[in-house]
């Protein structure tokens, strides 16, 4: 059975880069997965080094569909990536959300 490639909004991947609009810019690595997604790495402006902060975009199969942030998983690759340099600060935002939960409440999640 013969395979056709995705097909994806030519506003945003031409075949070989992948562009965001707003400011125009290309991603400076694309990586496609198994589905045809594609995620793009854009160069980010925030923070006191914004040299090293990056956007993540991904773009999905379609005529019409919009390139978009991932849902819940880019800051966790934020972090990630500044473990390097700002370790005991990534350990403190780390702990701060990823608490000990009561016993007492995860029986009753469980029940």
């Amino acid at each position: 059975m013969l395979q056709t490639s995705p097909i994806y909004n030519s506003r945003y991947y031409d075949g070989t880069n992948l562009t965001q609009l707003r400011p125009r810019v290309l991603a400076f690595k694309t990586y496609k997965t198994h589905d045809g997604t594609l995620i793009g790495l854009f160069q980010g402006s925030r923070g006191a080094r914004p040299d090293i902060d990056f956007v993540i975009k991904i773009l999905v199969p379609g005529e019409n569909k919009r390139l978009t942030p991932p849902t819940h998983t880019f800051w966790v690759v934020d972090l990630l990536l500044k473990i390097p340099q700002y370790r005991k600060e990534v350990r403190e935002i780390v702990r701060y959300y990823i608490k000990p939960i009561p016993k007492l409440l995860l029986v009753e999640i469980f029940l």
